[in-house]
């Protein structure tokens, strides 16, 4: 299969390619992706794909999840919980698209780190995003899974 990838084709791409050669005129059978689609072909051939929680959905559940857990975020989660959610889970993406594995690092860098100690015990009741969707594509065998039909 060829795959056509540039960053900009999730937002839509015509002409795309086909604009710099005026002798093709058509792509069938050839998927113009970006990032986000090239995401789910892969978990799709790796047998990982499924429906994700949109951005709404997990910011609602982490709602919950911080109103009911003491923490950093507290004084400003009973005025907008919503607004502290969204930013909670931002931050917790970016730190796991970073290598955090929602562990406390103050055992490891031996300074405390009580804010990430906070985030460590909340990361948990995170929804599925598209950071742990990158980590369980980078952590699948390499070889197909492929049964035969008996």
């Amino acid at each position: 299969m060829r795959i056509v990838f540039d960053p900009d084709f999730d937002s839509g791409c015509w002409p795309g390619p086909l604009y710099s050669n005026p002798a093709r005129t058509s792509a069938a059978g050839e998927p113009w992706v970006g990032p986000y689609l090239l995401q789910r072909i892969l978990e799709t051939a790796l047998g990982l794909g499924g429906l994700d929680p949109t951005s709404s959905e997990r910011t609602i559940a982490f709602a919950r999840v911080i109103l009911a857990r003491e923490g950093f975020w507290s004084a400003s989660a009973e005025k907008d919980p919503i607004g502290v959610a969204r930013t909670l889970l931002r931050w917790i993406d970016w730190l796991k698209m970073h290598g955090w594995n929602g562990e406390p690092l103050s055992s490891k860098v031996g300074v405390p780190t009580p804010r990430l100690t906070d985030l460590s015990q909340i990361a948990a009741g995170a929804l599925r995003g598209m950071p742990d969707s990158l980590i369980a594509i980078i952590a699948a065998p390499s070889t197909p899974r492929v049964h035969p039909f008996p």
